[in-house]
C-alpha cells in the first residue's frame, strides 16, 4: 500500500476535499464546521479502520 504513490495521492486528495467541504462550503454541502475534538475523533476512527481492515483481510 505504501509503495502505491497514486493510491496515497488519491487518499490525501479525498481527505483534503472532505475537509474543505466541511469547513468552507457549508451552504453548498449543508454541513456544520467541526471543532478540534470532533476532527480528532473523525481522524482517529479513520486511522483505526485501516489496521482493522488489514487484520480482517489476513484472517479471511
Amino acid at each position: 500500500m505504501h509503495k502505491k504513490h497514486l493510491f496515497l495521492l488519491i487518499v490525501v486528495m479525498a481527505v483534503v476535499l472532505q475537509m474543505v467541504m466541511v469547513e468552507f462550503l457549508n451552504k453548498f454541502s449543508n454541513t456544520e464546521r467541526l471543532n478540534l475534538m470532533q476532527w480528532s475523533k473523525c481522524i482517529g476512527l479513520a486511522v483505526l479502520s485501516w489496521p482493522i481492515g488489514w487484520v480482517v483481510k489476513c484472517l479471511s
